[in-house]
């Protein structure tokens, strides 16, 4: 792939986020949203996300965080608690309310 191609898809990108973004509250914006972000290029996604059940990805996880010092892998500890923290709220907004 070419830079100028590169700089194209990027820009696409931008522009697809930006209108997801402006329709967050339409229904299925969450989909559209994570398949933006996690579905391949042919997808019109950023990247291909890392196979969760892949040996060579979850090695590579247990072994960076093997190599952290306590205070490394305290500090990875809060980041990951925080993101989760994050996503749970992003989930709950995007929740539609239960019909009474």
């Amino acid at each position: 792939m070419t830079h100028e191609v590169w700089i194209q898809r990027r820009a696409q990108w931008r522009e697809r986020l930006a209108l997801l973004l402006d329709a967050r509250g339409a229904p299925g914006a969450c989909v559209d949203l994570e398949r933006l972000f996690l579905r391949g290029p042919a997808d019109g996604g950023l990247h291909r996300p890392p196979d969760a059940h892949n040996l060579a990805w979850r090695t590579f996880l247990s072994d960076f965080a093997n190599g952290l010092q306590a205070d490394q892998r305290e500090h990875l500890r809060d980041e990951l608690a925080d993101w989760r923290e994050d996503f749970q709220v992003l989930a709950a907004r995007a929740t539609p309310d239960p019909v009474p």
